[in-house]
C-alpha cells in the first residue's frame, strides 16, 4: 500500500459510517467495468433464460423466493448456533474452559460495557 493510499484510508476510517458507505459507492461507481467478469455474467444470464423458455427452470413469485431465503437462513442461523453450542458445551466438559458463576459472569459483562476494566 502506497503512503497516498495509507493515508486515504485512515482518513475514511475517521468518517462516520454514512459517509463511508458513500465513499465506498463513489469509488465502486467510478470503476472501470472488468469485461471477462460482464462476459461471464451475461453468459450466465443467458444460460438462465434458456433454462426458463426450456422448462429446465421454474420461476416462482418473488415473494415465495423471499420465503424460501428466510427458511434457509433461519436454518442456517439454528445449525450455526446448534454447532457453537456443542462446540463450548465440549470444552466446558473437557475443562478447556473456566465456568464462572453466572453472576461474576453477568459483572464482568456489566464492567466491560461501562469501560471500568
Amino acid at each position: 500500500m502506497t503512503a497516498a493510499v495509507k493515508h486515504l484510508v485512515e482518513e475514511a476510517l475517521r468518517l462516520a459510517p454514512e459517509e463511508r458507505e458513500e465513499l465506498v459507492e463513489t469509488l465502486l461507481s467510478q470503476q472501470e467495468p472488468d469485461e471477462e467478469w460482464t462476459k461471464a455474467w451475461q453468459d450466465e444470464i443467458s444460460r438462465r433464460m434458456e433454462d426458463v423458455r426450456t422448462g429446465k427452470a421454474k420461476l416462482i413469485p418473488m415473494e415465495e423466493a423471499f420465503r424460501r431465503m428466510d427458511q434457509a437462513a433461519d436454518g442456517e442461523r439454528s445449525k450455526a448456533w446448534s454447532d457453537e453450542s456443542e462446540e463450548r458445551s465440549q470444552k466446558v466438559c473437557s475443562g478447556k474452559i473456566e465456568c464462572i458463576p453466572a453472576e461474576e459472569a453477568h459483572g464482568q459483562i456489566r464492567q466491560s460495557l461501562s469501560g471500568n476494566r
